[in-house]
């Protein structure tokens, strides 16, 4: 599939402002990085969150890294090199709703 299946719940842009990550609803949700000249899918990023993606984040600098947050149990959140499609780590964030994420712009915390 090209886009996304199901409802679409956050959106991030990159440092470049060109770039756009997307992220939806469902069993075993997508969250798709897009050009959004092009409108061209770059990347496709599936299989760590479950029910939902809530929130999405790039990192400051070049947006190499993207950061996204689920809406399971521990609203748990992974860290993706997107252009690589690879998950590169995840922890358990909070029982508490997380309503956003983002880097610190000062240094590479979340």
């Amino acid at each position: 599939a090209e886009g996304h299946t199901d409802d679409i719940l956050c959106m991030a842009r990159a440092p470049d402002k060109r770039t756009f990550a997307t992220g939806e609803i469902g069993r075993s949700p997508k969250i798709i990085v897009w050009d959004s000249e092009k409108m061209e899918r770059l990347a496709c990023l599936q299989g760590f969150h479950k029910r939902a993606v809530l929130a999405l984040c790039f990192s400051p600098g070049e947006g190499d890294y993207l950061a996204s947050v689920g809406q399971d149990t521990d609203h748990s959140v992974a860290i993706y090199d997107w252009r690589r499609e690879q998950l590169l780590v995840t922890y358990r964030g909070d029982k508490e709703k997380i309503l956003s994420i983002s880097w610190s712009p000062f240094d590479q915390m979340l």
